[in-house]
């Protein structure tokens, strides 16, 4: 009973040194790991102040007049056709 006993709490505590064992293997990968996005991380921080900090050479795309933009050129479209209307008329029809 006694001897039962003891080999159950051996094969227990060897469990759980093997369990430990495994713990820390985890730890140093997750160590390793957490080092390695820092220094992603600190990189692609330098990259962005980098790319802020440069000026834009690109100039600003020019806007797109819309068609009759102006107000005074819907009025001279209006009286250009008007007058060419009126132009065709007079030649074909008197």
């Amino acid at each position: 009973m006694l001897f039962d006993e003891a080999q159950k709490m051996k094969e227990s505590n060897e469990n759980l040194v093997e369990k430990i064992s495994e713990l820390k293997r985890e730890k140093n990968e997750l160590r390793d790991e957490k080092q390695r996005l820092k220094t992603e991380k600190e990189n692609l921080d330098r990259q962005v102040k980098a790319l802020s900090s440069q000026p834009s050479y690109l100039p600003h795309p020019p806007a797109i007049p819309a068609p009759f933009s102006a107000p005074g050129q819907v009025g001279a479209f209006c009286r250009l056709s008007w007058s060419l209307y009126v132009a065709i008329y007079a030649t074909c029809c008197c």
